[in-house]
């Protein structure tokens, strides 16, 4: 799943935002665009890292998970790993969540739960 969501400068509240035109959104000077995804499929976070000009390392380390807490630089992009734990009827539940963020944007990608 995902969603997207525009914020303006003193303005309350964001709007939606169509995700097949993303990056048509950013003002970075005027706004912040949030993409944030849940367990996406492979062919959404292909249109994703394709918009956003995502680099293929960053790209793939999305589509694999499975990463280490980090924190990478790529041209003018970042990419923050982390992992989020829960404690579920006794047992130790994380997912990884992963921040990838540019001058006006960020987009955030939620594994499944395991």
């Amino acid at each position: 799943m995902i969603r997207a969501w525009l914020y303006r400068d003193e303005v309350e509240g964001h709007e939606d935002v169509a995700t097949d035109r993303l990056t048509e959104a950013i003002e970075p000077e005027k706004t912040l665009l949030w993409v944030d995804c849940v367990d996406p499929a492979e062919a959404e976070l292909d249109s994703l890292t394709t918009q956003f000009q995502i680099s293929h390392i960053t790209a793939e380390d999305l589509h694999q998970g499975g990463q280490r807490t980090k924190l990478e630089h790529f041209r003018e992009q970042f990419h923050v790993a982390v992992h989020d734990c829960s404690l579920i009827e006794n047992r130790l539940v994380t997912r990884e969540i992963d921040l990838v963020f540019g001058d006006g944007w960020v987009l955030s990608v939620e594994a499944a739960r395991r």
